[in-house]
């Protein structure tokens, strides 16, 4: 078992360290690579969107797909601002403070959380003004941003990775008489580590990723973590700590009782 560890963990550092010192040392290289991967998720997602513009030159299609794509976000953003300028908070606002009181809506209250409200549209209005900001750089041709973004967050996965992996290789040099102990969890960290891969790889909508820049960040780091701390209260704790979040969950979602 120790061997099968040492020789996973070793793949995984070769692997995933091979991929960050490629970042770090042919950037060059890096930077052709990306613009190819990127031109490509852009390139499928206009065609499943806009298959009528296939038949045109790639340039004009490109062009016109995310340009068509940018005017939609003006037109909610437009939206927005028009609701949140409107009366719509201030009744949301009572609905939502008579709901959570049961009884005779405060005034005061009532202000209070119609103002979250105008603010919560007013933020998302002002977020839609800067992905179309950056939509426009992208079609533009200003791409330095766009690969600024995604190195960053492809150097802290793969760093990330290679750092479970390390962990994994340090396992198996334990003291035989202690080995026993670390086996378990070397285990669950390489299935977290795998798992988390998967999602990231997979699970991410790559188009919207690289437009808006709206990356997994250190969101990947913590997933992987708690992945692997449900594994580990699961086999090694008899799922005691998991059990115990599940059961405290519908008394952490307020529901209001009239």
């Amino acid at each position: 078992m120790t061997l099968f560890l040492r020789f996973i963990g070793i793949s995984g550092v070769i692997l995933f360290g091979a991929l960050l010192a490629f970042i770090v040392t042919k950037p060059d290289s890096f930077e052709r690579t990306s613009l190819s991967f990127i031109k490509g998720e852009v390139i499928s997602e206009v065609l499943q969107r806009y298959p009528d513009l296939a038949e045109g030159p790639l340039d004009g299609f490109l062009q016109e797909g995310l340009g068509r794509l940018s005017d939609r976000l003006g037109v909610k953003q437009n939206d927005l601002s028009v609701l949140a300028a409107s009366e719509f908070p201030d009744l949301l606002g009572h609905i939502v403070e008579g709901f959570c009181t049961c009884g005779p809506v405060d005034a005061e209250d009532a202000k209070i959380r119609s103002a979250m409200i105008r603010e919560g549209l007013e933020a998302r209005a002002a977020k839609l003004g800067l992905d179309q900001a950056k939509l426009v750089d992208f079609m533009k041709g200003q791409y330095a941003q766009t690969l600024k973004a995604l190195k960053g967050d492809l150097m802290l996965f793969l760093s990330v990775n290679t750092l479970s992996f390390a962990l994994v290789v340090a396992a198996t040099f334990v003291p035989r008489s202690r080995r026993h102990a670390v086996v378990v969890p070397a285990v669950f960290l390489i299935i977290a580590t795998l798992v988390s891969v998967a999602i990231y790889v997979m699970g991410t909508d790559w188009f919207y990723a690289i437009i808006f820049q709206e990356y997994a960040g250190v969101w990947y780091a913590i997933g992987l973590s708690v992945i692997y701390a449900f594994l580990a209260d699961i086999v090694l704790n008899l799922a005691k700590v998991t059990l115990k979040l599940l059961s405290q969950l519908p008394a952490a979602i307020p529901v209001p009782v009239c």
